[in-house]
């Protein structure tokens, strides 16, 4: 008798403040509760994809978010369209794909899901490279 494979649905998430992952929790139980034959796992992007930098930017970003909102809120403005510095934030903070790539490959997700913004750049990124055909 064959056993048929879970479905797997990946939850992609941040701890750059608390929003990123209470979202991911919360998407996790409710697909436990509508979907109990899925399984759901949650993965720290920035921790998976860059292991060794992960404390000290995310230390970086929450304090310069803190003490520096203006900035903040500046180059968030600025890179919501396409333009010079958009792009530029693309390439340096979509870096990962590797790793990104290793993930998939070991969970082997039917669906990606994603509460944090970078991970979902490079999702999009192994997309359009033709590296992976799971479900964003």
């Amino acid at each position: 008798m064959k056993v048929a494979k879970k479905e797997k649905i990946l939850i992609l998430t941040g701890n750059y403040g608390a929003g990123h992952v209470q979202v991911a929790n919360a998407l996790q139980e409710a697909i436990q509760i509508r979907f109990p034959t899925l399984e759901s796992v949650i993965v720290d992007f920035m921790e998976w994809v860059h292991p060794y930098s992960n404390q000290v930017s995310r230390f970086l970003f929450l304090q310069g978010v803190k003490n520096f909102p203006e900035i903040y809120g500046y180059i968030y403005q600025k890179t919501r369209k396409m333009n010079t510095l958009s792009n530029m934030m693309k390439k340096i903070l979509s870096t990962g794909i590797g790793r990104m790539k290793t993930l998939i490959d070991e969970v082997q997700p039917t669906v990606v899901v994603s509460t944090f913004p970078l991970a979902a750049a490079v999702i999009s990124k192994l997309k359009s490279y033709g590296l992976s055909n799971v479900y964003p």
